[in-house]
């Protein structure tokens, strides 16, 4: 994306702003051991792709992110103070933590450490889960090595493999979490849609447009991201509730934002380059966080809807627990509540789109605002509609109208069923594929695309599209299917076929469903597809290969693998293969 030099000029004084206007300055290392000082990159950290079919919410406190180097030195803590992310509702969004200078050198790694006993779960139907962590931290490598020099600007995204990372049974009421993911560096120019973060207003423009604000991880702000330089087009919208306003044009907005004392809400995407591409810029607050006008925050799933109210499966509180969770328990229902849209709703958004308050959907992910928080059905101000939308969650149930169709039947408690659009977790669901629109993606950081005829039954699904129908008959057609990969944790590399680029491997734990004809064995045949992502020991089939052959007596080359199935019982289709000695 090219963008006006005025704009570059403006994105040019954030390290002026990072010394003099914020108290940003933790986080800033060295470098690795031994280089000496090699001055400073700049980097944005973002964590993103957390599943786990069994669970409604999972939130952790982040309290670390340090960049780890070629020679395990470690960079110091990047995060200005710990914050609450609750990780299931990401979806195709990234969570911003960190933003802060670092040592130049060669990055593998991203540390991430959460605070112990900071863990919440959710199972579907509401129960709260106990969890145990196995360790408080996980190191995530990445794909290739990252070479950072000075003044360089670098994004990192790194996953939290959430399904791979817990232990137990849900039904049990207590599950264990050892936290595993991976890294990857943004690519030059790569747009990445981010959650949406509250800014306190710092520079604006009012000829120009040009915005810059102090970026916070949290509602509360109580974790800094530093300055953030915020891009509007003809296709961002502008709220503020306190005129009951969507303005346009936008200029009669930016005279209202107040440097040190205007807090507005920014949706978007992040360019690796660092640049923020604004979708919607909402006014949260003219004085400086004292008098907020949305005391209240949900976001939830969509159950089930009557005319003007919705019942919100809830997944996190982002703003105002301390208030609202003693009334959802004394309503006796923690877990959901039901919300108004009504004549105090002054818009019902889809970033930069508003639509009516009957638009919304059985399957919906929203943000919803609230001035008040009175009784039950609670009154919105404003809805957000999150991403992609609706979604469901299944097992894919019979392939045999491939590639155009299958059947797939929705976890118990998907909202599908909730909201009564599906019967039950028995009813099968015709998933229709349009070759022409509908995406399919495993559900990896890396997102590698399938073919219609690569799906198997057994796998795990979230599908988005419209749902139609009888419930006894229902329709779905697909816009985005993101398949969930099977795993095989810690299995033991016993012969690699370089030319075939096959791999043999022995025992190992499985987590989630490879589905086809998969079945738990002593060995596997692993055939790693052309598009997959070889990570750790060796990033490429000949690496490993090499690697096997140099092992010491006593060592062993294991892989953590991610795939599909397919027709044989040994048989794992690869797409991410994580290596390391032991």
């Amino acid at each position: 994306m090219t963008l006006a030099p005025r704009i570059r000029a403006l994105a040019c004084l954030l390290p002026l702003l990072l010394v003099s206007g914020c108290d940003n300055s933790v986080g800033v290392g060295e470098g690795p051991s031994g280089l000496g000082t090699t001055g400073f990159g700049t980097g944005r950290f973002l964590l993103h792709d957390a599943t786990a079919d069994e669970l409604l919410s999972f939130s952790v406190e982040v309290d670390g992110v340090s960049v780890v180097y070629d020679d395990d030195t470690v960079s110091d803590n990047l995060v200005t103070a710990p914050f609450r992310v609750e990780l299931l509702s990401l979806g195709e969004f990234s969570k911003w933590m960190a933003q802060s200078e670092f040592g130049a050198g060669t990055v593998r790694a991203i540390e991430i450490s959460f605070t112990p006993f900071s863990y919440r779960a959710r199972a579907l139907d509401g129960t709260d889960i106990q969890v145990d962590a196995l360790a408080d931290f996980y190191v995530a490598p990445l794909a290739e090595d990252e070479v950072v020099e000075r003044d360089d600007v670098v994004t990192f995204v790194s996953s939290l493999d959430l399904q791979g990372s817990l232990v137990g049974d849900v039904s049990d009421g207590m599950i264990m979490f050892d936290p595993e993911g991976v890294s990857r560096a943004a690519a030059p120019g790569e747009l990445l849609p981010v959650d949406r973060f509250i800014g306190l207003v710092q520079l604006r423009d009012t000829g120009t447009l040009d915005l810059v604000v102090e970026a916070f991880a949290d509602d509360e702000r109580t974790s800094s991201l530093g300055p953030v330089a915020i891009f509007a087009d003809v296709f961002t919208l502008f709220v503020d509730r306190d005129l009951n306003t969507l303005f346009f044009p936008p200029a009669l907005f930016y005279t209202i934002l107040y440097p040190a004392l205007t807090l507005v809400e920014v949706h978007g995407v992040l360019e690796a380059s660092g640049d923020f591409i604004a979708s919607r810029i909402e006014i949260e607050d003219q004085d400086g966080g004292a008098g907020a006008t949305y005391q209240y925050k949900l976001r939830g799933i969509v159950s089930a809807k009557t005319p003007g109210v919705v019942r919100l499966q809830i997944q996190s509180i982002p703003r105002g627990a301390f208030f609202i969770e003693p009334i959802l328990q004394g309503l006796g229902d923690p877990a959901g509540t039901n919300i108004s849209l009504s004549s105090q709703t002054l818009a019902v958004l889809l970033e930069n789109q508003e639509l009516l308050p009957s638009s919304v959907l059985v399957g919906d992910v929203l943000d919803v605002k609230f001035q008040v928080f009175p009784t039950e059905p609670f009154p919105a101000v404003v809805v957000s509609i999150r991403g992609v939308r609706p979604g469901f969650r299944g097992v894919i149930a019979d392939t045999g109208g491939l590639p155009s169709s299958f059947l797939m039947n929705l976890v118990e408690f998907d909202a599908g069923i909730l909201g009564g659009v599906v019967e039950s977790d028995e009813t099968d669901v015709l998933v229709n594929i349009d070759p022409n629109l509908t995406l399919i993606a495993l559900g990896t950081i890396f997102k590698p695309f399938l073919e219609a005829d690569d799906l198997v039954t057994e796998l795990g699904l979230h599908v988005t599209g419209d749902l139609i129908g009888a419930s006894d008959e229902p329709q779905l057609d697909a816009d985005r299917i993101l398949v969930q990969p099977g795993l095989l944790d810690r299995g033991e590399v016993t012969s690699v076929d370089v030319a075939g680029s096959r791999l043999r491997v022995a025992g190992g734990e499985i987590t989630g469903s490879f589905g086809g004809a998969f079945l738990a064995s002593a060995v596997y045949d692993v055939i790693v597809e052309s598009d997959a992502t070889l990570i750790g020991e060796a990033q490429g089939i000949a690496e490993l290969a090499e690697a096997l052959a140099e092992l010491e007596p006593g060592e062993r080359l294991l892989v953590d693998i991610q795939g599909i199935g397919f027709d044989m019982p040994d048989g794992i289709r690869a797409y991410q293969v994580l290596s390391f000695v032991e």
